[in-house]
């Protein structure tokens, strides 16, 4: 049996599978923003039928202090993130104890690629360089496997690719608005596989980057970087956002895998998003949650397709192993400027911040 105990535990289950029982102890978890990624993971490593055990300290009662739960949000949170895919063995609400088995088996490991397209003539050559990167992964070898969606132009300069086809979409005049989040829907209805990999031309992925892919996941990115002045800098992917401000647009001052290694340490009291130029989702998934077609190029669809997947229990991870290129610069000058320094102007308004506090505590009290 594993038993996950501290958040260090939960990515060890990333490789596992048909295990016959785990069990977490969500003391370790439920205060930092880490039990939904425990639950997942712990739900993915079992096999059909493996038992799931949540073992709870209490208390059950409504009176908590901030960002604690008592034993009935972790029910709820644990019948929300699970759905169909567990019975309900026992609840225990006097020793905080839940009891579930697995009743499905994960979907079959088959991927499919979809690369967003302009159809600009200037654009092909990203287009080109971007297919390369990913023509040669044995998972995308077959026919259909890598699908470009674009407008309708000449594509023979696309037939040398055996494993690529071509999906035509149509803009609708939308008042020079780019309707990215309809053209998104569109590409992944239009796909079959269970796992899928949509991207913008400006990327390059690594050989074999599949290969680093756990076994099942909802939705993810991987870390991106740029070469900036001959040297490699990180980039934007993946950010964790405030959930006082759900809506407030990533920027240099948000915990970003531009300035942090793995920004899932600072899980508490915010939530994931994934930045719209790579991600890797279970493509089921994505169609219970698929981006708003209200919002266009430039409206933060992502960060309003994170916090709605959030809400509905829906994984959003980050995989820093793999490490892809984007080939385009889209932030400003601050882009350059050495990471250390923005590290230090966030310890700095931490500080700043707790010193105000110490102050207004020790002359109010």
């Amino acid at each position: 049996m594993y038993t996950l105990v501290k958040k260090e535990d939960i990515y060890a289950l990333q490789s596992k599978t048909d295990v016959e029982r785990i069990r977490i102890i969500a003391k370790g978890f439920k205060n930092n923003g880490t039990l939904l990624p425990a639950l997942k993971y712990s739900l993915w490593a079992l096999k059909q039928g493996g038992i799931l055990e949540v073992f709870d300290s209490g208390p059950n009662s409504d009176h908590i202090s901030p960002y604690n739960l008592p034993f009935s949000l972790i029910q709820m949170q644990v019948i929300s993130a699970l759905k169909e895919n567990v019975e309900i063995l026992k609840i225990d609400s006097e020793k905080y104890k839940i009891f579930l088995k697995k009743i499905t088996a994960n979907p079959e490991k088959k991927w499919q690629c979809g690369i967003i397209f302009s159809g600009q003539e200037n654009e092909k050559s990203s287009l080109l360089r971007c297919i390369q990167s990913i023509r040669n992964e044995n998972e995308l070898a077959s026919e259909n496997s890598i699908i470009v969606c674009g407008p309708k132009i000449n594509i023979d300069f696309l037939n040398r690719y055996k494993n690529v086809s071509y999906l035509v979409y149509h803009n609708p005049k939308s008042n020079n608005l780019f309707p990215i989040s309809s053209k998104k829907n569109f590409l992944i209805e239009s796909m079959t596989a269970p796992f899928i990999v949509i991207m913008h031309t400006r990327i390059s992925l690594p050989n074999g980057f599949l290969t680093s892919v756990p076994n099942n996941f909802d939705f993810a990115t991987c870390k991106v970087v740029i070469n900036v002045k001959d040297k490699v800098v990180p980039y934007i992917s993946f950010s964790m956002m405030n959930l006082n401000l759900p809506f407030q647009a990533a920027n240099e001052y948000a915990y970003s895998s531009r300035l942090f290694n793995d920004p899932r340490k600072y899980s508490r009291g915010k939530f994931p998003v994934i930045d719209g130029a790579l991600f890797f989702a279970n493509r089921n998934t994505y169609l219970k949650c698929k981006q708003n077609e209200l919002l266009n190029w430039g409206q933060a669809e992502d960060v309003e397709w994170a916090f709605r997947a959030y809400s509905n229990c829906i994984l959003m991870d980050y995989w820093p192993s793999i490490i892809a290129i984007s080939h385009t610069n889209k932030l400003t000058i601050k882009a350059n400027i050495p990471m250390f320094i923005f590290r230090l102007g966030q310890v700095c308004q931490r500080r700043l911040r707790t010193l105000y506090y110490a102050f207004l505590f020790y002359f109010l009290k």
